[in-house]
């Protein structure tokens, strides 16, 4: 090979690993800026979101807004969603019992005296309403909660206890995404007000009526679509005191 040649050609394959090394470490730089500018990107780890995220002050009926969709779990005794892994029968066995404790209209006598009904076109509608899932496969949920021909079957019961949340804090994650830290309550005896109120604004009675038996965090994103402005749940994890 002629050396004008060689010399060429030594410098062609220089000028190709030089471009190659540069597009691989400027690939690297745009990941890590990625990762850096996505909090939410951070899993199972509340404290680092806060970090990244700006704490609101929500007046009293924006509070009253955000107990109230909380509470919607906690009076069902909901204990953990996360959106990421989705367990379908824990989607139905929600909005069964939240149809029955908030719906009660909408069950109609069962096969039998000691059980009651409902269509499964509700349970799709609350699923979509609180979780914005569009569908699920429906089916027996457990022995107490079954499905047969269109239906969700369950037994008749009275006098649980409620409960219901109060939230601390509450950061906005971007994206309209919040994060809520609350307490979750139960009625010692008869709570004699009204448990969705900020509780700074409850009087000394009414404190003494109720007692926390556990703490919540949730994750949830303010959605605005057909069926109106409203908050769908993301994630959910209710620890016992």
């Amino acid at each position: 090979m002629r050396a004008d040649r060689l010399v060429l050609f030594v410098l062609i394959i220089s000028s190709v690993f030089s471009i190659t090394a540069c597009s691989s470490v400027q690939s690297d730089k745009v990941a890590k800026v990625e990762k850096i500018q996505t909090p939410t990107s951070i899993e199972n780890n509340s404290e680092e979101l806060t970090k990244y995220s700006k704490e609101i002050h929500l007046d009293r009926d924006e509070k009253k807004r955000v107990n109230i969709f909380l509470s919607n779990f906690s009076e069902c005794f909901y204990n953990h969603f996360d959106n990421n892994n989705i367990q379908e029968r824990e989607l139905i066995k929600f909005a069964v019992s939240h149809n029955y404790k908030n719906n009660e209209e909408l069950f109609v006598k069962g096969d039998d005296e000691y059980t009651i009904q409902i269509s499964k076109e509700y349970i799709e509608r609350s699923i979509k309403k609180y979780f914005g899932i569009s569908s699920v496969k429906h089916q027996n949920v457990d022995d107490y909660t079954t499905y047969k021909d269109g239906y969700y079957y369950i037994p008749l019961a009275t006098g649980e206890v409620i409960p219901f949340i109060q939230i601390n804090k509450m950061f906005d994650l971007g994206s309209n995404e919040y994060i809520a830290y609350g307490d979750v309550y139960v009625n010692a005896n008869y709570y004699s007000g009204d448990p969705y109120d900020p509780i700074e604004y409850w009087n000394s009675e009414q404190k003494s009526e109720v007692e926390i038996s556990g703490n919540v965090e949730a994750i949830f994103k303010e959605v605005n679509d057909v069926d109106g402005k409203r908050y769908i749940l993301l994630k959910y994890d209710k620890k016992n005191d």
